[in-house]
Order: structure tokens, then sequence, then C-alpha cells
């Protein structure tokens, strides 16, 4: 039996790059904020490092160095960073408010953790361009103090985080049927396949 050969792709191209800048950031910002780095400091730190989601996408276009690796990591890099970033300032400043920005991570944890050994990709939704940009900027408006605007918007990421969560747990669940029918039908065809090389 012929072995299946390997696609690769050159995974250290720009949009990577600025991908992994923000799992860099995460993990500066991180003892930085447990360290009393001043809000206002962190909030517009966290812009310039959330607008490279923005750029890594249009380079990966522009350029045309999308990858699959590009694919899978920026999803991940963006709750890394937003992860770190929340987790500190609730240990530090306890603002437990801003929890609720993270509802599509703590919905679609269960899930990242079934799927975990699969080589799962899934299509880049609305929904859920919509949650990491609300998420860009609710985090600062709540670090920079501006009132009923930041409650707002608090609560709009909330929403769509909801919404996004359980669109992702839904695609997971669907991933993992198609998953299970394949291996069926493949259990299927085995004995037959065994039958005709006999004969």
């Amino acid at each position: 039996m012929a072995k299946k050969r390997v696609k690769r792709e050159n995974i250290f191209n720009i949009p990577n790059f600025l991908t992994l800048i923000r799992v860099l950031a995460a993990v500066a910002m991180f003892p930085l904020i447990m360290g009393g780095m001043p809000l206002k400091i962190v909030a517009f730190i966290f812009i310039a490092v959330a607008l490279t989601d923005a750029f890594d996408g249009y380079a990966a276009r522009k350029l045309n160095q999308r990858t699959d690796f590009g694919k899978t990591f920026d999803p991940i890099a963006d709750r890394i960073f937003m992860a770190l970033v929340v987790l500190a300032l609730l240990m530090k400043y306890h603002m437990y408010a801003i929890f609720f920005i993270m509802t599509r991570e703590i919905i679609t944890a269960p899930a990242l953790i079934f799927l975990r050994k699969g080589d799962v990709r899934f299509e880049v939704k609305f929904i859920g361009k919509l949650t990491t940009f609300l998420q860009s900027v609710a985090l600062p408006a709540v670090l920079l103090d501006l009132g009923i605007f930041s409650t707002i918007l608090v609560f709009a990421a909330g929403i769509s985080g909801v919404l996004a969560g359980i669109t992702y747990f839904k695609d997971s669940i669907d991933w993992a049927g198609k998953r299970r029918e394949r291996k069926r039908q493949v259990r299927k065809s085995a004995p037959q396949t065994s039958s005709l090389n006999r004969q």
C-alpha cells in the first residue's frame, strides 16, 4: 500500500509572524499586569496587539501566504492572548465583569478538549469574527472606564460569544458524527476488500 504524501507548506511567513506576536505579547503582558502596569497603558497595548489579528488576515490574502497552519494557529493565538490578559486582570484587579467577555471560550472549551486529537478545521464564520472584534473593543473600553459604553460592549461581546460558542459546538458535534460515519463505512468495506484479495 502506497504511503500518502504529506503536503509541506512554508509556515515562516508574515501572517504567521503577526499571529505569533499575539502569543508572545500575552505571555509578556501577564507579569506586567500582575506587576501593576497602569490600566490605560494595558488598554493601548492591547489595542495595538489586537490589530495584528486584522493585519495577519489581510497579509495572508494580499501576499498569497495562506496556510493550513495559519488557519489553525490564528484562532488559538486569539484565545491565548485574550485568556491570559483577562486572567491577569481578574487576579490583579478582580474585574469580574470582564469575565462575561469570555463566554465563547468558556462554551467551546469542552469541544476543544473533545476534539484535541482530531485534525479539525472549521471555516471562520461571521459570528466568530464579530465576537473577536467585540472582545477586542470591549476590554479596552472597560480598562479606559468609558462608563455605560463599556457596559454595552461587554454585554454585546458576551451575547455574541454565546452565539459563536453554540455555533462552534454544533459544528464540532456535526464533525464528530461525520467522523464516526466515515469509520463505520471503512469497517464495512474492510471485509469485502479482504475477501477480494484472497480470491
